[in-house]
């Protein structure tokens, strides 16, 4: 059985006076690329950057192609 792959995105702060409501830069990055993207925003003048790490396959519905 094959572990399930993390992915991570990158996300903005929409509004300072809203401290939980983030928009999504990009998506479906590894880490190494989600601290690059990262570190080049904030080489921009960007802050409140947050990455989020998340599992694209985790509650995927249907049946394992693996499995079967």
């Amino acid at each position: 059985m094959t572990e399930t792959q993390n992915k991570f995105r990158v996300m903005i702060l929409e509004d300072p006076n809203i401290p939980d409501k983030y928009l999504c830069i990009q998506d479906g990055l590894t880490k190494d690329a989600a601290f690059e993207l990262l570190e080049m925003l904030r080489d921009q003048g960007k802050t409140d950057l947050e990455i989020e790490e998340y599992y694209p396959d985790e509650n995927r519905l249907g049946r394992n192609a693996e499995l079967h």
